[in-house]
């Protein structure tokens, strides 16, 4: 079953062998979950048997887990469950089930009578699938990853990107792998001894900063990133993938008139909300989330009435691409709000192009018909995904473009987009190419800046607009 492994999963299966536990830091279409399954496949034979074992996964990618097990093991599809449904049923399953593979979602850790059931029961390996879903040592997914973690042997985290935001995302995840052995468990000590609240000093000469940023000490960065690397690999498609080149490029997309007016009352009314002292990041952000709406086409309103523009410039250059396009390339267009995506079916429609939508509540026969016709068949030449549904967990190497519509404030949900047709595969292509439709000077720009410098969203936001006249 190891035949067709690149050498970085051979070299990660080996390393996790040797450790027990292992981080998988592998970008998005590297092969981490092939990998792990590989590790499985040697403890499962060291103990003559399949053990208890507990994938906790983001729930897109559960059907993914077991399809490939059946691809690269040999283990009885009736030896692996996903545990989906409501509460009752998944208590049920985990109490009668004679299952020794569950594959199931963070959200069922919330659902207490079924942790305390999990708990019950065992695991003797648990697995955290895109493992930033439990950076954050507060929440209540962490407490409860990391409490089931402490009773299993083998424990093996799994992520592209483990540092989302900060370094000190990296804390409750080696929490889970090794119970504190790398970091400890107290997070506070781990936070004095490697970071530095760069912001303390301008907080007490600036009132309207109230945010912290914390940044790594520099004299001890070399010491965190040689306990992280210890215990985990890092793999980057650039360094062990034969890759085509990826290309992005920007068009501008200018505003309608209505639309500009709209934008800069939006603006205004957002500078004053953040100048006041009630303002949070998180409220500051709602608002910065209209702006975002604006330059797409649409704005939306807390009572949830949209009001969608007549002319939408953005949508007249999308409908050019895809003509230019399509004939000779298949597409991904990715857009990350249902009035978008309702306005882009209109365009393909009208111009005659066949599509396939991979959205918010494409369910996951939809979604593999869906993958399977964009692969197959010659008159489907677009995918319609959003970032957040259709970002994680499938392949579509067969696009050599992906065009940006419109862009949520996710790091993740842009670095997992990006990795749909840049993976192992693409090589079909001569290139890659990302297209981003932009307006020019808006918060659009600022925001795909910040996504492709992997900064803090909320930080740029709020701090260019304390800044504008």
């Amino acid at each position: 079953m190891e035949t067709g492994l690149w050498e970085h999963q051979k070299d990660g299966i080996q390393k996790a062998l040797a450790h027990g536990s292992y981080g998988f830091f592998f970008e998005a279409g590297t092969g981490k979950t092939r990998t792990c399954i590989e590790v499985l496949r040697h403890v499962y034979t060291n103990h003559g048997q399949v053990i208890k074992t507990l994938i906790l996964a983001p729930q897109v990618v559960c059907p993914n887990w077991k399809a490939e097990f059946a691809k690269f093991s040999k283990i009885p599809e009736s030896t692996i469950e996903i545990l989906d449904g409501t509460g009752a049923e998944r208590l049920d399953t985990v109490k009668t089930s004679t299952a020794k593979i569950f594959i199931t979602n963070y959200q069922t850790l919330l659902m207490e009578p079924v942790f305390m059931a999990l708990k019950a029961w065992g695991p003797e390996v648990l697995i955290a699938d895109e493992s930033h879903r439990i950076k954050n040592y507060r929440a209540m997914t962490t407490k409860r990853a990391v409490a089931l973690a402490d009773q299993a042997t083998y424990k093996y985290i799994l992520s592209g990107t483990p540092i989302l935001q900060n370094a000190k995302d990296v804390f409750p995840q080696f929490l889970f792998l090794d119970g504190g052995q790398t970091f400890g468990r107290n997070f506070f000590t781990f936070q004095k001894r490697y970071f530095v609240d760069k912001n303390a000093t301008l907080r007490r000469i600036n009132a309207k900063v109230k945010w912290p940023d914390w940044v790594p000490i520099k004299t001890r960065e070399p010491e965190l990133l040689t306990k992280i690397s210890s215990r985990s690999l890092s793999v980057k498609k650039s360094e062990c993938l034969d890759l085509p080149p990826y290309v992005r490029t920007k068009i501008a997309a200018p505003l309608s008139k209505e639309q500009l007016k709209a934008y800069e009352e939006m603006r205004k009314y957002m500078i004053t909300f953040i100048k006041s002292e009630a303002c949070t990041a998180q409220m500051a952000l709602h608002k910065a989330l209209r702006l975002q709406q604006i330059v797409s086409g649409f704005l939306g309103s807390d009572d949830g009435q949209e009001h969608t523009f007549k002319n939408v410039p953005r949508l007249d250059s999308l409908r050019e691409l895809v003509e230019d396009l399509s004939p000779s390339n298949k597409l991904i267009i990715w857009a990350c709000w249902r009035n978008n995506q309702k306005a882009i079916r209109g365009i393909l429609d009208d111009i005659g192009v066949g599509y396939r939508e991979i959205i918010g509540d494409t369910g996951a026969d939809a979604r593999q018909s869906a993958m399977d016709d964009f692969r197959t068949r010659d008159d489907v030449r677009v995918i319609v995904g959003s970032q957040g549904a259709g970002g994680i967990g499938i392949n579509l190497v067969e696009a050599s473009h992906a065009i940006y519509y419109s862009r949520s404030f996710s790091l993740e949900h842009d670095v997992q987009s990006e990795a749909r047709n840049y993976r192992g595969g693409s090589g079909i292509h001569d290139k890659i190419t990302r297209i981003d439709l932009v307006t020019p000077g808006s918060i659009d720009d600022d925001v795909l800046e910040a996504l492709q410098n992997k900064q803090e969203i909320s930080e740029r936001v709020i701090f260019k607009c304390l800044n504008q006249p």
